[in-house]
């Protein structure tokens, strides 16, 4: 009798164990880690060439993202992104007022594009079957740090277009995919607004397409890249 009075609470103590054993449910959600990343992606961009059509034009290009979250789903990224690209180099002699550029050839651009963004992640700070989708709005500048094309010199001073640097904003949304805690791959798709400013022998208040001193583009940028977190 004092045996078996031993005996069972050890059975009821290995049957509750085994019961809440098989009772667990494994959650879908996985808290991420670690609180930084950095990474490199490659992408493409299709700027807008502007109404008379001698902005940057569509080229490959790649960059370098650094992240740290600070709160819940909120993270700060920095992000620098440089792409190679070209543009029609314009000329015209008489500027009337409907006056188009006349094209003379292409000179090199290479675009420099540097944010500074809010990212918002729609799972938290949590991946959900490894998965964090996001969406993102920053602001920075675009530049075009390329040297004066050659052919230009042989533009009337009025027509020479120059891209300059540009205050630039930054809407966009992606995802990212954690195929371990440490790294991720990430997708993303960025509509990004800078400005053009058209050269005075185009610019036009009348006639059939006016042309402002200056106008907001809307530009997009698509890339993939990879991540390390720590």
């Amino acid at each position: 009798m004092r045996r078996s009075l031993l005996v069972w609470p050890v059975l009821l103590s290995a049957a509750a164990s085994s019961g809440l054993a098989a009772q667990r449910i494994d959650s879908p959600y996985r808290f991420v880690e670690h609180g930084q990343g950095a990474g490199i992606y490659v992408g493409k961009m299709w700027p807008s060439e502007g109404r008379i059509g001698l902005g940057p034009q569509s080229a490959a290009g790649a960059g370098v993202r650094y992240g740290i979250a600070v709160s819940g789903p909120i993270s700060v990224e920095l992000d620098l992104f440089y792409s190679p690209t070209t543009r029609a180099i314009g000329d015209t002699i008489l500027t009337v007022p409907d006056s188009l550029p006349t094209i003379r050839g292409e000179g090199d651009m290479n675009m420099l594009v540097g944010m500074g963004s809010i990212r918002f992640n729609i799972t938290g700070g949590r991946t959900w079957h490894g998965l964090q989708p996001f969406a993102l709005f920053g602001g920075g500048l675009a530049m075009d740090v390329a040297t004066k094309p050659v052919l230009q010199d042989s533009v009337p001073a009025t027509a020479r277009f120059d891209f300059g640097t540009s205050f630039a904003g930054q809407l966009g949304a992606g995802l990212e995919v954690y195929p371990s805690a440490r790294w991720s791959l990430r997708f993303d798709a960025r509509n990004v607004l800078w400005k053009l400013k058209y050269p005075s022998a185009f610019q036009r208040a009348q006639g059939s397409r006016p042309v402002p001193a200056d106008e907001w583009e809307s530009n997009t940028i698509v890339s993939v890249g990879l991540s390390m977190h720590f």
